[in-house]
């Protein structure tokens, strides 16, 4: 039931009329176009799908955000989440492939339908992002692309649910499960849930520096209001990444020190790397691996290293070239079946 009120207000909100949407003086729409964005939906594979937003969805965002902000997930407050498995990098010693690998970790059991979604705001930079589509009411076993229309508007949320993805200017940026803390919300600044994080980084960060600063402008959070705990990985094809993470009830950034970072489900901020090693196997492995060669490893090398820390439950695996503005992801565990997606050439 309340599903269905969700498609209903979605489409009294945004209608199914491409008539009603007007273009901008450079041909981009100012406003949802319902009908050719969910005409655009594509199965790539059984579990993998393909969409493309047209128009713009601020206001979608600002709707998902506000009902997000009054649920609860429930805080793990101990030191690593050992329901989530995910782990990021970023690698930059090869001067041909600056990279981003991540694997993206379900809780075990759980299979979810994976989408691709593209965007190309008015006001920002076009980007492509993964989401789970059972986050916006779409279970495995179900082909979207049959259902009826009206079932189909959930899809216009699809821009909010982003925990990873990469911008034209090869900023690419990843979450990861770790301890919950409670924040100190500032006064003036928004709230605004943590995948709605990475959808400003990909709309308006040109570079680590401004994804820092727009980390700063808001009160970030999940699992609830009041409490942070998942942090980040950021990176720029200049070589550059920071990981975002909450600490005495701000977020702080730490930036690497090496051409590599990693990250995993267990603290960075005030932890050392030999802590971090011993906290978490994976966040050893990759770590090791990549410090082994200094950093100079190509799709290959990255591959491999998602290959030994994925598992059972792993949603996606993706290797983004922040040069190339590409990503090539293997879904479910499963490095038979290889996919390629890359932005359009910008320049």
């Amino acid at each position: 039931m309340k599903q269905f009120f969700v498609f209903i207000s979605l489409l009294i909100l945004f209608g199914c009329k491409e008539e009603n949407n007007m273009l901008t003086a450079n041909g981009k729409l100012e406003q949802p176009d319902t009908l050719k964005t969910i005409n655009s939906l594509t199965r790539i594979a059984d579990n993998l799908y393909e969409m493309t937003f047209y128009g713009d969805y601020s206001e979608i965002l600002d709707q998902v955000n506000s009902r997000f902000l009054g649920t609860s997930y429930g805080a793990n407050t101990e030191g690593n989440n050992p329901e989530y498995h995910c782990s990021l990098f970023s690698v930059f010693g090869n001067p041909d492939k600056k990279i981003f690998g991540r694997s993206f970790d379900n809780p075990a059991g759980w299979k979810c339908l994976t989408m691709l979604v593209r965007t190309n705001p008015t006001d920002g930079f076009s980007s492509m992002t993964f989401v789970r589509m059972r986050d916006f009411g779409y279970e495995p076993g179900t082909d979207v692309t049959a259902l009826p229309y009206e079932q189909k508007l959930s899809l216009l949320e699809a821009p909010f649910h982003c925990p990873d993805g990469i911008n034209e200017m090869g900023v690419t940026a990843g979450l990861a499960n770790v301890r919950s803390l409670p924040l100190e919300s500032e006064a003036g600044k928004k709230s605004i849930w943590i995948t709605l994080l990475v959808r400003e980084i990909m709309d308006h960060a040109a570079n680590v520096d401004e994804a820092i600063e727009i980390a700063e402008k808001y009160n970030i959070c999940c699992p609830d209001l009041n409490n942070l705990g998942i942090h980040t990985l950021v990176a720029d094809p200049s070589g550059k990444s920071a990981v975002l993470e909450l600490s005495d009830g701000k977020i702080k950034a730490v930036i690497n020190n090496a051409p590599w970072q990693v990250i995993t489900n267990s603290p960075v901020v005030g932890v050392s790397v030999d802590q971090q090693k011993s906290a978490c196997p994976r966040f050893n492995y990759i770590y090791n691996s990549l410090e082994s060669v200094q950093g100079n490893a190509g799709i290959i090398d990255a591959t491999d290293i998602l290959k030994n820390v994925g598992w059972s439950s792993t949603e996606w695996s993706a290797v983004y070239d922040m040069d190339e503005k590409t990503v090539t992801v293997y879904v479910d565990y499963n490095f038979d079946n290889e996919y390629f997606f890359s932005l359009p050439d910008t320049e």
